[in-house]
This record gives structure tokens, sequence and C-alpha cells, in this order.
């Protein structure tokens, strides 16, 4: 029996559905379907990745080659529902579809021109192994099967210890991760542009911790996407 007629005949027991509307899924549809897709709340920031709100903040803080989120995030809504899965409920295959539209639509626009190495910031160990994956991994894998970008998880490390970023109020958040990334090995971003993957991107204090220190490695470049941009 084929491996094609093998998932024909799972779908038939078992239909996909639409992770947001849960509407079965027709033959060409994957992941979502064809009318939660055209209402998704793109933000069209990878047309202009050097001048975006996310560059606009992260330019304060360290020199951001590129920047771009694919969806507007808003607590409640189906995205944010769709990341809650990802992030806390054993849905690491959100991820990496998300990272595939990610990739679908930045790529038409040349966002990815010149990106050698993508990079899922770093999870604690502990948060690690409590969820058993790291989300923005899973969404570079999406990106990386699209793009054919090759990802490094090396050269870097993660502090234990921090209150998590979601219960302080955003004027404390940049100290809170100040010194939580540790570069280890150098050589593993020299000479490369770097792209770091989030899935939401708020204050932009913990990309921004993780970029300063990659940055000391020197001879490199950073860039920034994340699925959710939440900032005002």
């Amino acid at each position: 029996m084929s491996s094609s007629f093998f998932s024909r005949f799972i779908d038939v027991l078992a239909p996909a559905s639409c992770p947001i509307c849960g509407n079965r899924l027709s033959a060409d549809e994957r992941f979502l379907c064809a009318g939660c897709l055209l209402q998704l709340p793109f933000t069209g920031f990878e047309a202009n990745p050097g001048d975006n709100p996310i560059a606009e903040t992260l330019r304060w803080h360290f020199p951001v080659e590129k920047c771009a989120s694919l969806l507007s995030y808003r607590p409640g809504s189906a995205i944010s529902k769709l990341l809650l899965s990802l992030k806390f409920f054993n849905h690491p295959e959100y991820g990496t579809e998300l990272g595939r539209i990610m990739a679908s639509e930045f790529q038409s626009a040349g966002f990815f021109d010149g990106i050698t190495t993508l990079f899922p910031l770093p999870l604690t160990r502990k948060r690690q192994r409590q969820r058993g994956y790291n989300q923005s991994l899973e969404i570079c894998r999406g990106i990386s099967e699209i793009t054919g970008i090759a990802i490094t998880t090396k050269g870097m490390t993660r502090s234990e210890g921090n209150a998590p970023q979601s219960s302080l109020p955003h004027d404390k958040r940049y100290e809170n991760v100040k010194n939580v990334f540790h570069l280890t090995d150098p050589s593993i971003f020299q000479g490369q542009h770097i792209l770091i993957v989030d899935d939401i991107l708020t204050t932009g204090s913990t990309v921004t911790a993780c970029a300063k220190e990659i940055l000391k490695a020197g001879d490199v470049k950073i860039s920034i996407a994340t699925i959710g941009y939440a900032g005002q």
C-alpha cells in the first residue's frame, strides 16, 4: 500500500479539521481552511523590512538589518489561540505550518535574500523540558522547508531564573532579560546573516537581548522574524 494511498485512507477515517473554525479541510487545503487563511490579519511588513514599526522599535537598541512579523496579534483572537496551542498545548506542528506560511509570504517579497542562517530564540533548559520542544525551532523548520536556509541551535545558551516576560509590565521587560543569553561559540555566527525567529514580538526586549549577545561575535548581521506582532 503506497504512503499516499494510506494518507488518503486515514483522512477518510479521521479527516483533518481547521484549528481555527473546526471545519473539515478539503483535499487541497493544508492546516487552515481557505476561508480562515484569507481572513488572517497579515501585517505586510515584509514588503518594507527596513521601514516598519518593528524596525523603528528595534533600531533604538541594536543595528538590525530586516524585521517582519507575519500577523497582527491580539489577545483572544484566532491567532492568539493558535499560538497558545503551539506553546502550551503540545501542538508543535502548528509552528511548522505557520513557518511554511511565513516563508511563502515573505519569500515573494525577497525578505530572505542574503539570510544565511535561521536561529530559533533559545528556551531555558527548564522550559524546554516542560514543553518538550522549542516553538521557535518548529517555526524555523517550516521556514527552512520552503527556503532551504539552514538552521542552527548552537552557539548560545539561555539562563534560568527570570520571571516570564508576559507577567511583567512593558517597562520592566528589557531589564528582566538583560543578561539571560550567553554566547558560547562566536564562530557559529561570524560571517553570517542571522535571522532570529520567535513566535510573538511585543516590546522586542527578548530578541534585543539575544541579538546583542550574538553581535558580540563580530562580523555578523542580524534580522528578526516572528509570527505575531503585538505592538501598538
